[in-house]
C-alpha cells in the first residue's frame, strides 16, 4: 500500500529558521540565498525575517550588510525593534566602530 505524502511547503517561518541556522553554522553567504528564494517564492519577509538576516550580518562582524539590512526594514514599511537596533549595534561593535555603534546607540533614544 502506497502512503499518501503530505506536502509541507515553507512559509515565512521556515525560511527565517532557515537564515538562522545558516548564520549559526557561518554560511552567511546563504542567508542572503534564503532570503531572496523567499522574495522569490512570494513570500512577505515579516520583522523576525529581517531581523534574522540583520542578526546573521551582525554576528559576523559585516556592518555595511547590516546597514543595509537595517535601511532595508525602514524601506519596507517596518519600524526597526530594539532587535534591529541591538543587531546593527553588535556589528559596530565587532567591526571596531564606535562612533558608528554611538550614533545608533543615539538614535534609539
Amino acid at each position: 500500500m502506497k502512503e499518501k505524502r503530505s506536502e509541507c511547503c515553507p512559509d515565512v517561518v521556515t525560511f527565517t529558521t532557515i537564515i538562522h541556522l545558516y548564520s549559526v553554522w557561518g554560511q552567511i553567504e546563504n542567508c542572503q540565498t534564503a532570503f531572496n528564494t523567499m522574495l522569490v517564492e512570494g513570500l512577505k519577509p515579516n520583522i523576525v525575517s529581517y531581523n534574522s538576516l540583520l542578526g546573521a550580518y551582525a554576528s559576523h562582524g559585516m556592518h555595511k550588510e547590516a546597514l543595509s539590512v537595517f535601511n532595508e526594514i525602514k524601506k519596507n514599511g517596518f519600524r526597526p525593534d530594539v532587535v534591529s537596533c541591538t543587531s546593527l549595534l553588535n556589528a559596530y561593535g565587532k567591526s571596531q566602530q564606535p562612533k558608528k555603534a554611538r550614533e545608533v546607540f543615539v538614535l534609539t533614544r
